[in-house]
């Protein structure tokens, strides 16, 4: 009499995919964890089908660059339906907000198609860690001009702080981020020499309002495992947003869009 064929793990297949999507072995991947490659070709395989602990989900999410959320819709404990927004989704947007950064507004532009996602992750990793310290925007940045009969505006924000504190409320642990920001509108003469966009004409460039504005925006840590570039910049988002609509005249908040659309 035949065997009965064993019943497909969706889970184990979907680490399998996620692994060679990667384009690494099962070497690498206990290297990277300190998982045992026998364990986690138990786990593609289906010969080990308990759940990895929590501990041992969040190293294999992180690594292989998908949400804890991901991994647990494969394995049955979620509906497909109730991930609004897969990590790697998450990422580009992160990270088209980063290269968007007026700090960056010279020089080559990065095509997101052609780096991985291991390679944004860094990027935006770098790019949160030095906002917090104070050291990446230490002058404002150039948000948006206009000209208007050869006067050209300037728009520029600066990250002024930005806290990162965290709370437990029942259960749960939550991470939040406060950034505050000013915004600084300046007008000068146009230099007929040089395309607007690179500013007035030296020495008649004046500081004409600020204004100041502030955002939060947390998480549940156990959703952000680890990785907290997304809050960083949805709060900077957010500050820029509440600070634009103070400055009277040009109507800066329809021409500095927010990086995350309207899901803020």
């Amino acid at each position: 009499m035949a065997k009965k064929a064993k019943p497909e793990y969706p889970f184990g297949q979907f680490l399998k995919l996620l692994r060679e999507k990667k384009g690494v072995s099962l070497l690498d991947v206990e290297k990277a964890t300190g998982m045992s490659n026998a364990y986690l070709s138990q786990l593609e395989t289906g010969a080990r089908r308990r759940l990895p602990p929590p501990d041992r989900l969040k190293l294999l999410a992180n690594y292989y660059n998908v949400s804890v959320k991901e991994l647990l819709a494969m394995a049955g404990y979620y509906e497909p339906k109730e991930i609004k927004e897969t990590f790697e989704e998450r990422t580009n947007k992160a990270f088209l907000h980063v290269i968007s950064d007026p700090q960056f507004s010279t020089g080559p532009r990065i095509d997101p198609k052609e780096i991985s996602l291991d390679v944004k992750r860094f990027v935006l990793e770098m790019y949160a860690y030095n906002v917090k310290k104070s050291s990446f925007l230490v002058t404002p940045q150039a948000a948006g001009t206009v000209v208007e009969k050869n006067i050209v505006k300037t728009l520029r924000w600066k990250t002024e702080e930005a806290i990162r504190d965290t709370y437990k409320s029942g259960a749960k642990t939550y991470i939040r981020y406060r950034v505050r920001v000013t915004c600084t509108e300046t007008e000068g003469e146009l230099d007929e020499e040089k395309f607007y966009f690179e500013g007035a004409k030296l020495g008649t460039e004046k500081i004409i309002q600020t204004a100041t504005g502030e955002g939060v925006y947390e998480e549940n840590a156990a959703n952000s495992h680890g990785y907290e570039a997304f809050l960083l910049i949805k709060a900077t988002d957010i500050a820029v947003r509440n600070a634009l609509p103070k400055i009277k005249g040009a109507n800066w908040a329809s021409i500095v869009r927010p990086s995350w659309g309207d899901e803020i």
